[in-house]
């Protein structure tokens, strides 16, 4: 679905750097920010130490054919939460979130809220920390292959509270 051009570059370097090599890598794909409509991305080039770009070609253009790909909006309601640190209790504010999701149609059209998670990492949070903050989200996904969330940056506001003990009498 992805077409790399220069699909060739020339490099030089000293004896020994070149041997086993078979590919170049570009800076990788952002799928957060790829939509189903996207049809071109630009990469920077990135070269063994040593090496030197005798191609004069700093960018790689990446094509896509995303024919028979579609997107949809899926609200996520159960949040959920790890990391919590112990002796404190935490609860997630924000009811929901909506996910921009892209795929093969087929696929997309009979996926279920089911195989989206949503989870929010409090060991960010330093030490101690009682109070509100806005946390991202983890998006994750399961059998949904060739899916991807975009423009998914999602954040909620997490509600973190130390436990009070209560006295037994």
């Amino acid at each position: 679905i992805a077409k790399v051009s220069p699909s060739t570059i020339t490099i030089a370097s000293t004896e020994g750097v070149l041997e086993g090599l078979t590919e170049i890598r570009l800076d990788p794909v952002d799928f957060n920010k790829l939509a189903p409509t996207t049809t071109q991305l630009t990469r920077n080039i990135t070269l063994p130490t040593g090496c030197v770009n005798l191609s004069d070609e700093q960018q790689a253009k990446i094509s896509f054919n995303l024919s028979g790909y579609t997107s949809t909006v899926v609200t996520v309601s159960d949040i959920k939460l790890k990391n919590v640190p112990k002796g404190y209790t935490a609860q997630v504010s924000t009811k929901s979130i909506d996910i921009s999701m892209a795929g093969p149609k087929d696929i997309i059209s009979e996926f279920t809220t089911e195989n989206i998670s949503a989870t929010v990492d409090l060991s960010a949070l330093a030490e101690g920390f009682e109070g509100s903050q806005e946390l991202p989200v983890i998006i994750g996904m399961s059998q949904l292959n060739k899916c991807w969330c975009f423009n998914s940056e999602s954040t909620v506001n997490v509600s973190v509270k130390k436990v009070t003990p209560t006295a037994n009498n």
